[in-house]
């Protein structure tokens, strides 16, 4: 929502001060919509408390610069006496205490607005602190879809779920992620939850919900408690609360099904934004869109960026002879393209066009298998012992310590490895800003337990 004006912040505060002695019972303001107000939630269940609260705050900062002003408007509306009775006791004239009410309405406005402007600024950075590392520069191909997906979350809606389906790297996630941090200020609260690989293979409805509660309680600040206390508690929560919960890498059908049923009880309370291989059985009860492969104009955009971004040597020369042949042999997929211009780095484009056209990559999966070989081929021994030990790594994310712990490299190794298969598009940064991690993305992860670690492709050569 946009920060509100001097003049609405004015107007918020006069109404506020005008109403501080009426009962409860009375309409709340609603005609502004303040991040400091809202700040104040677990002090003040209502809006006109919330508000409430924070005039009283700005009242407090304005006595260190306006001390007369502060007393005046304590006087006049905190205790609610008359112009009169104000005027004799600090001895002005009923104009004079007038006119130095309206100056200190305008300066307690101004404090407010500053306060607003940190709110807002502290509340985004929080935001993006819960969010995995940005990935991208930009996105290409999914303006519209973007827009969509942020006015479907923004608008109060029947139903709380919308599910992005499509392939493995076709750019779910980072659509998710971009559409998380245009709607940052919309919400209170807004998480991330990244299942991996392998997890809650009961088709997830009991143990979802449990990590579920664990991410939504610790966000909240819910203490432990049993499951009926618990759920009381939430639900208080986020009668007062916006939240949207992002849930990323769900592989099946059935967690899908099983997540639609464990978040019905938050129905109307909570947004839910989930990214799925797979789409739901039967759908009906949020909003669905299928994910495509890239057209060759976009998808010509992307691989001339990443060209830039890793620095192929004469990047765009070599996009624009030979990118739409690898865009025609490989498909649209994102993640595709970008290996495919990561080999550049090793290999010329003509090299990289002919061996795809040589490869078998008409079977299902085929170019990614295809894609990945090449990729494991050109990589240092370095970089190839550092994408193995993430591959044997039991956690889906691993720090910098521990690579070096598990391959036996040392930190300079280590750091030029992790470069390395960044500029290559074989590792995605996780954790988030304060501390970072790094993982495998599924398919990078598939092709190294199916083919490197099986034996099938040796560690030289």
């Amino acid at each position: 929502m946009p920060e509100p004006g001097i003049d609405k912040l004015t107007a918020l505060i006069k109404t506020t001060l005008k109403a501080w002695q009426q009962v409860a019972s009375q309409p709340e303001h609603s005609q502004v919509y303040s991040r400091y107000a809202r700040d104040f939630w677990r002090e003040a269940t209502s809006w006109r408390e919330q508000v409430r609260r924070a005039v009283s705050e700005c009242l407090e900062r304005l006595i260190s610069t306006d001390p007369l002003g502060a007393k005046i408007l304590h006087l006049r509306f905190i205790e609610s006496q008359t112009v009169l009775a104000v005027a004799h006791q600090v001895g002005l004239s009923p104009d004079q205490v007038n006119r130095r009410q309206r100056q200190a309405i305008e300066r307690l406005a101004r404090i407010f607005q500053e306060q607003e402007r940190q709110a807002r600024a502290s509340h985004r950075l929080r935001g993006e602190l819960r969010l995995p590392p940005q990935t991208y520069s930009r996105l290409f191909g999914v303006d519209e879809l973007l827009a969509e997906i942020c006015e479907w979350l923004e608008t109060p809606q029947e139903e709380n779920i919308f599910i992005i389906s499509g392939l493995g790297g076709i750019g779910k996630t980072a659509l998710a992620d971009a559409a998380a941090r245009m709607v940052l200020d919309e919400f209170d609260e807004v998480l991330w939850l990244r299942l991996e690989a392998g997890q809650y293979d009961d088709s997830g409805s009991d143990s979802l919900l449990v990590r579920l509660h664990e991410n939504l309680g610790i966000r909240l600040g819910l203490p432990p408690m049993d499951g009926a206390a618990y759920e009381l508690a939430l639900g208080e929560v986020l009668a007062r609360r916006t939240v949207l919960m992002v849930i990323d890498n769900i592989e099946t059908g059935d967690q899908i099904e099983g997540l639609l049923e464990a978040v019905q009880p938050w129905r109307g309370a909570a947004r839910f934004l989930l990214t799925s291989r797979a789409r739901p059985v039967a759908h009906g009860r949020g909003r669905l869109v299928a994910l495509r492969e890239l057209k060759w104009g976009d998808a010509r955009a992307l691989m001339l960026e990443h060209a830039l971004e890793v620095g192929v040597p004469e990047g765009e020369a070599a996009i624009r002879a030979h990118g739409r042949r690898i865009f025609d042999l490989a498909g649209g997929n994102p993640l595709v393209l970008r290996l495919a211009v990561s080999l550049m780095l090793v290999f010329p484009a003509r090299h990289v066009a002919d061996d795809l056209a040589k490869g078998d990559i008409q079977r299902v999966g085929g170019v990614y298998d295809f894609i990945f070989r090449r990729a494991w081929q050109s990589l240092s021994p370095v970089g190839r012992s550092l994408l193995k030990s993430l591959a044997l790594t039991a956690a889906p994310e691993t720090s910098l310590a521990h690579l070096r712990q598990v391959s036996g490299l040392g930190e300079t190794e280590v750091n030029i490895g992790i470069q390395e298969l960044y500029e290559r598009s074989l590792i995605e940064p996780r954790g988030n800003a304060g501390v970072r991690r790094y993982g495998l993305h599924q398919l990078t992860e598939t092709f190294l337990l199916t083919n490197v670690l099986q034996g099938y492709l040796p560690d030289e050569g």
